[in-house]
């Protein structure tokens, strides 16, 4: 089921990404954001394919895997609640990294690109905010996987 604009509010609230977000900037971001279920076994989207824009997980669980069209496909990760999917391609522009399938149905907050781009025009203080905070996220990332090998 849809969440109204509030339930979506309060979820990405709690997500790490959005810490530094008031209450009035949390408002404003859900409105660019798009509702989306992904059923068990279904493709999010595949390795190679162009960005379309990234994804908050709601519920649900996603396994990425590199390499699926090969003979040799890898589970890079599974992903739960509160993860953010696709950042890499949107903020980089190459093309998706890894698939992304449904392990279970998912529930996802999508933001397109072209959504991104209208806020960027329309509230350019709350995209700098937004990606301050993808960076942070996004080099911890590349912290924790430097020290883990």
């Amino acid at each position: 089921m849809k969440p109204t604009s509030s339930e979506m509010i309060v979820f990405i609230k709690h997500l790490p990404i959005f810490q530094y977000l008031d209450d009035d900037e949390l408002s404003v971001f859900s409105g660019f954001l798009t509702w989306i279920t992904v059923e068990e076994g279904q493709f999010l989207f595949r390795e190679g394919q162009k960005s379309t824009g990234l994804f908050f997980l709601q519920n649900g669980r996603l396994q990425v895997i590199k390499g699926i069209d090969t003979d040799e496909p890898e589970t890079i990760s599974f992903l739960n609640r509160g993860a953010i999917v696709g950042e890499m391609a949107m903020i980089n522009g190459h093309t998706r990294s890894a698939s992304v399938v449904a392990i279970w149905k998912a529930d996802l907050l999508f933001l397109s690109n072209d959504a991104f781009k209208m806020l960027e025009e329309e509230n350019p203080k709350l995209t700098v905010k937004i990606l301050k905070s993808l960076i942070r996220i996004l080099s911890e990332r590349v912290r924790n996987n430097y020290h883990g090998h």
